[in-house]
C-alpha cells in the first residue's frame, strides 16, 4: 500500500498546532469538526503510514520514521475519552505536539 505523503503532512501539521486544535477540535459547527481520533486515524491508517512503518523498509528515512513511531506511542498515552479541551491542555498532548513538529521537520522535501 502506498503512503499518501500529503495526508501525513496535513495530519502532522494538525497534531503540531495547538491553536488549530482549539479552533477546530472544540468547534460546535459541523464544518469545523475534527478530533484527535480522526487526525490519528488519518495519519496512521488512512494515509497507509501505519502499515508502511510496520514493514521491512524505511518510509521517510531512519530519523523521521523513529519520530513517527514515537508519536504513535505518545498518542496512545492521551486520554482520548476526555473532552477536547482537556485533551488539548494535557501534558501528553504537549509531547504529541513536540513530536509532530519534529517529525514534520525531519520529513524529506
Amino acid at each position: 500500500m502506498p503512503v499518501y505523503e500529503e495526508m501525513v503532512r496535513d495530519a502532522l501539521s494538525e497534531l503540531a498546532d495547538e491553536d488549530f486544535q482549539r479552533q477546530v477540535w472544540t468547534s460546535l459547527t459541523p464544518s469545523g469538526q475534527s478530533s484527535l481520533e480522526e487526525c490519528w486515524e488519518r495519519l496512521f491508517d488512512d494515509s497507509g503510514l501505519g502499515a508502511a512503518l510496520d514493514g521491512p523498509t524505511e518510509v521517510f528515512g531512519e530519523h523521521p520514521d523513529q519520530f513517527l513511531r514515537e508519536l504513535d506511542a505518545a498518542l496512545r498515552l492521551v486520554a482520548a475519552t476526555a473532552s477536547a479541551d482537556d485533551v488539548i491542555e494535557s501534558d501528553e498532548m504537549v509531547l504529541v505536539r513536540g513530536l509532530a513538529k519534529s517529525a514534520l521537520g525531519h520529513l524529506p522535501d
